[in-house]
Parts: structure tokens; sequence; C-alpha cells
């Protein structure tokens, strides 16, 4: 089962300004109804703008028994989630080998399908999404050899095969009920994948605390089934508190076998007024580790030259070339402000798109290696018109470089995804987010997914 929620709107009342509903850091009183809880611990307490009495307060639904939220108010649901996970502490996650760091580049775009392309793209590396590498049907492999991949994708022999699990939820989720993960994994070491960025499950601000802990825990989990596999991967560290961030940088300090971490700005993280705490816990994060560390992160390239500073090495995962030269679109360096535009480059009906492609990776390239060498700018406060009523869900940040989502792995795109799914019982790796004005889920599927060929296997989402 996935996790899309079964509640009705006319059935629950709306917390509307999501912003009111982010962790305000700073000595803060926290909910009444957090004095005394069992997992005080553990979470740290809420510190939000919004009046709550708990974070039972965002468990709102007509019929608990009929959400798949991990939540206390289903009991039946949160005991059966906190077991499957063995608790939502992170002291059991299994230890993993210390292996050793494949030697990436500070730059690698991001490739979806190879159509409309005619010759084989030769670069240094290149990261594919995790969801285009798995069946949809079954969860198997897709590809029978490092040749057959090479071949959907239009890739040189030579290039680096890095992979990308940030996806929208629906597809982190069948990630998760794949039957046979750790065959997959070694599958992907037989491709030559060289490193990957383990699943990023997201933790909403509008859902009680223990959903998180399932997600924390989950994110943990996953990277350490696949590493112990013997496959380098990014830690993704998604937390919605300064308790979060602190149990991460334990969780780090103590396994000198994380050696990558992972994050994006894509979703909430990259929003006015809560990017600038995110870029502080990073840094933190790298401090406490007391080692050098490699950063994984989509988005937030206004932030590079601070993240750069923090960690030994950057390496920008970069969605924005593909989808732009999908649109027609070439890139231009402006001086002197250094700025990345793009400008309408229509092609003939029929025309190959690999010149186009390759211009627009090497703009793309030059910019961000910019940014990694860039002094970082004085910080300037952000103040946040709350007047203006957003959306329940934020359907676009304001640092995410407005970046296409990847198709869903396995699922339906656009579903509010992030909690349980259904079973019995110093370096710094950046992917891009790409420069569209678009909104989350609604990307046009055809500009990232070809029509499907013969002899060709093309997962539809």
């Amino acid at each position: 089962m996935s996790k899309s929620t079964k509640r009705h709107p006319a059935e629950t009342y709306q917390l509307r300004d999501v912003r009111r509903l982010w962790h305000v850091p700073g000595p803060t009183q926290a909910p009444f109804g957090c004095e005394g809880c069992h997992q005080r611990e553990l979470c740290g307490g809420l510190q939000v703008e919004t009046s709550i009495f708990s974070c039972l307060t965002f468990c709102r639904c007509a019929n608990p028994a009929e959400c798949d939220n991990v939540c206390p108010k289903n009991i039946r649901h949160l005991v059966a989630r906190s077991q499957e996970v063995g608790g939502f502490e992170l002291d059991n996650v299994p230890r993993t080998p210390l292996l050793a760091e494949p030697a990436l580049p500070s730059f690698a775009p991001l490739i979806y399908h190879g159509s409309a392309r005619t010759e084989r793209l030769q670069v240094a590396a290149v990261a594919l999404p995790l969801a285009e590498l798995i069946s949809r049907t079954d969860g198997t492999l897709r590809f029978t050899s490092r040749a057959a991949l090479l071949a959907h994708f239009q890739l040189h022999d030579d290039c680096q095969l890095i992979l990308s699990g940030t996806d929208e939820d629906p597809t982190i989720e069948r990630w998760w009920e794949v039957a046979d993960r750790e065959a997959v994994i070694r599958g992907f070491m037989a491709l030559g994948i060289v490193a990957i960025t383990s699943p990023n499950y997201s933790l909403f601000a509008d859902v009680p605390r223990h959903d998180n802990f399932y997600n924390i825990k989950r994110i943990a989990l996953a990277w350490s089934e696949i590493q112990r596999e013997g496959l380098p991967a990014a830690l993704h560290v998604n937390a919605r508190t300064n308790r979060d961030w602190e149990r991460w940088g334990d969780f780090i300090a103590t396994r000198p076998e994380v050696t990558m971490i992972a994050f994006e700005f894509g979703t909430g993280a990259g929003a006015k007024g809560r990017i600038d705490w995110h870029v502080d816990q990073l840094k933190l994060l790298a401090q406490r580790a007391q080692r050098k560390l490699t950063l994984v992160v989509r988005g937030g390239s206004t932030v590079l030259p601070e993240l750069a500073q923090a960690y030994r090495q950057v390496v920008y995962l970069d969605t924005v070339p593909f989808v732009k030269t999908q649109k027609r679109q070439r890139a231009t360096i402006s001086e002197p402000a250094a700025k990345l535009t793009w400008q309408s480059s229509p092609t003939a009906i029929g025309a190959s798109l690999d010149a186009l492609l390759i211009a627009n990776i090497n703009a793309a390239a030059d910019y961000i290696g910019r940014q990694l060498r860039a002094v970082p700018a004085e910080r300037q406060k952000t103040v946040v018109n709350r007047s203006v009523k957003p959306p329940l869900r934020a359907e676009r940040t304001d640092y995410a470089d407005h970046e296409a989502l990847q198709p869903g792995l396995l699922g339906e795109p656009g579903l509010r995804q992030g909690g349980a799914a259904a079973v019995d019982g110093e370096r710094v790796v950046i992917a891009a987010e790409a420069q569209l004005s678009i909104q989350v889920g609604q990307v046009d599927e055809q500009l990232v997914k070809p029509k499907s060929s013969a002899g060709v296997n093309i997962q539809q989402t």
C-alpha cells in the first residue's frame, strides 16, 4: 500500500500557513502537551508559531484508523511501523563497512533518458534517477548489462554513473516495497554505479512527530542497507527540528563509515526564512563529525559558497541542463554578475538535441564552478510577509532553482506521501534544481519521458 492519506477536506480543518509550522530556533516554550510526553527526549519538543497543544494537533482525520500517518491515534499502525523499523532510535541501525569513496567531479548533470539524441554524451560523470533503473511492475532491475544502460541513456562508456535517490514520495515508498532490494543494489554495482544518494523520506511539518521518527529511521536503514552491499552511499539528512539535526549529528559522529551525506533544497528547505536555518545546521553537522565529509545537495545554488567552505568537496548533480534542453532553451552566463540565464532556442522538427544539451551542460558547470569558488556573501535578514496566505502544502521554494522533480519510481506522481508503507505484521555532492517556473507535480511528463520504442522498456509513472 502506498502512503497516500485518506483524509477528506470536508471532514478536517486546514492549517493554511505552512510557514507557521516551521521550527523556531532558540529558547521558546514548547507546547503544553509536550510536557510529560514519553517521546520528549527523542523529539525535543516542537517550537512553532502556531498555537497547538501537542503534535497530536496535527492528527485531524475524521477516522484515524483510515489514515496511514504514523500516529498514536491509530495505535495498531503505530506499533506495526515501530516494529517494522526496530523502534525509532538510531542506535540499532546496522553498521556498515568503511567503503572507499569514489573520486567524483564537482559537477554532474542528471540525465532522464536518451530520447531526441543521436550521439553518446561524453562527460566526466552523470547522475541518473533511481526510478529509471527499476521496473515498475515488479521492482526488479530494468537493465541486464551496462551496455544496455548506456544505450538507453545515450551515454559514453567513460561516464561515471551516480544514482540520485531524491524523488517524489510515492516513488520512494515503492523503493521501500521492493521485495529484494539487496539483489537490486548488487545489480547497480554490476552496472558500474559508483555512488548513490539514499532515499529521502519526507518529514512533513503538519503530521504527528511519530511519522517523522519513522521516516528518519527509514532513511538511516535504507542508507545502511545500500552501503552494506558495498555501494558507497550518501546518507540523506532530513530534519524538522534542531533535535532532529542533533540526532543526525550523533549518528554521523559515531559512525566513521558515513563519509558522504546528501541534502536537497527543492521543497520546503529552500524557502525564504527556512534556507538559512538548514545551511547553518549543515555546517554544524560537518563540525560535529570532526572529519571531512562529502555533501550531496540538490538545489540551493545561492548557498553553495557557504557549504563549500564547510565540506571537503562539492559535486553538483544538476537537472537543469537536461530539462532546459528538452524545452529548447539555451544557457548563457551574464557578466559581470555571472548569473545563469536561459533564452529560447528553437530547433527544427526532428533535429537532434545533442549540441544544445552539451552547450547547456558546459554553461551550467561553469556557473556552478564559480559558485563553489565564490566568497560567501553577507546574509540579509529575510522578512516573510505572513499576510499572504500560502497553500497548505508549499508548491515551490524560493531557492530551489525550480527543479523539475524526477518522475515517480513505481507509483503515481503528485500524491502526498512520506509516512508508512504497509507491510506484513568534507566533500559535497550537489544535485541542482532546474530553473523552471513550474509547480511540484506539474512537470510535463513528456519533457522527461520519451515515447516507448521497440526494444526499450519505457516505464510509465
